[in-house]
């Protein structure tokens, strides 16, 4: 075979052994769209697969990922988020006793009962039956039944703004609040009952329908000023909203939008309660009732008035003034009208008084 014919031949067999390695290479490696088309095929079958068996806890946390995990045991110390702290607990120690039993409860509660007696920080509830609970620092009082049905031992709660007499009392060792019904207490000459009384932690009172009089008689008092709504600073003062007046219990058409009733041992101004009475000729009385004006150490002012049932009244002005070493004395003023029997009939009459009177007393040397 010449040369050439061999040259060609050789040419033509390369060529030959490319073209079938590279039809080989083709069926082995499919194009780019049929590799798409099987990635998507297999992620739904491998979605399909995911949601029709359970992942467990074996299956997403190996033996070696515990052993590397970036959430360290010593990582917990520096944790941005602090604990709660525990809230402060009694700042005194609680002490209780009763006369006849005391129980107690697996809920941390106590009952006692036959006088019983609880002090915490100042603090005294004297009652003849007691529950507390140990855990809420709240304790309840109230008074028992005897054998004919009268309530003894009724809650008496004291502490350094007074002594108070209730029917029930409910109190708070921690935050020094209670609520207390029917409340009998003392304040200034008269005494403040009735109601439903709140007591707050500043020792104030804020109180619902109560009562004050001067009556000595106040579980039943003859006459007492009917409060709607009241705020209650112990040893000092009294604040009233609508009030009216109650003789023999019934209301009278005496009423104030609001009143202030000041209580203190020193020398000051304020209102002059009334004293209640009855006298045949001229019927029930309210009687020495009005303000005292406290001008100065050296001069003051009373204004007082008077009524009767049956129609009798009076104003008076009363006035004392004195002078170290040199004179003091007093001056009064006064206008009266006095009615008796009953009008229409014989014994009926009516007289106007006018009266001015005064007294003075020199120091001589």
């Amino acid at each position: 075979m010449p040369k050439d014919s061999k040259k060609y031949a050789i040419l033509l067999s390369l060529l030959c052994s490319s073209l079938f390695v590279s039809l080989i290479a083709q069926d082995r490696h499919p194009s780019y769209s049929e590799v798409t088309s099987l990635d998507s095929t297999t992620s739904k079958d491998s979605a399909t697969l995911l949601s029709n068996k359970p992942i467990t806890l074996l299956d997403s946390i190996s033996k070696d990922s515990l052993q590397s995990d970036s959430l360290g045991v010593d990582s917990l110390a520096n944790d941005s988020v602090s604990p709660k702290k525990k809230k402060a607990g009694l700042t005194s120690v609680v002490d209780y006793k009763a006369n006849d039993s005391i129980v107690f409860t697996h809920g941390n509660e106590v009952y006692m009962y036959g006088k019983g007696v609880v002090q915490f920080d100042g603090m005294e509830l004297n009652a003849d039956q007691i529950e507390m609970n140990m855990d809420s620092s709240l304790v309840y009082a109230v008074g028992r039944p005897d054998s004919v049905g009268d309530i003894v031992g009724r809650p008496v709660f004291k502490d350094k703004s007074g002594e108070y007499e209730s029917e029930t009392m409910n109190y708070n060792f921690k935050t020094k609040k209670g609520y207390i019904t029917n409340i009998v207490t003392q304040q200034g000459e008269g005494y403040l009952t009735g109601g439903q009384t709140k007591k707050m932690e500043n020792d104030e009172f804020y109180m619902k329908s109560g009562r004050y009089t001067t009556c000595d008689n106040h579980d039943h008092p003859h006459f007492y000023l009917q409060l709607t709504q009241a705020k209650v600073r112990p040893k000092k003062n009294i604040v009233t909203g609508p009030a009216y007046m109650v003789l023999a219990d019934v209301p009278l058409p005496l009423a104030i939008p609001f009143g202030f009733f000041p209580f203190t041992e020193k020398y000051s101004s304020g209102i002059i309660v009334p004293t209640f009475g009855d006298e045949l000729a001229r019927g029930f009385y309210l009687r020495d009732g009005g303000y005292y004006f406290a001008i100065n150490d050296y001069i003051d002012l009373a204004l007082t008035g008077e009524i009767y049932t049956k129609g009798s009244w009076g104003i008076n002005a009363r006035s004392a003034y004195i002078k170290r070493y040199k004179y003091s004395g007093n001056f009064d003023l006064s206008f009266i009208t006095t009615i008796t029997g009953d009008k229409g009939l014989p014994d009926y009459s009516k007289m106007k008084n006018f009266k001015i009177a005064s007294i003075l007393y020199v120091v001589t040397s």
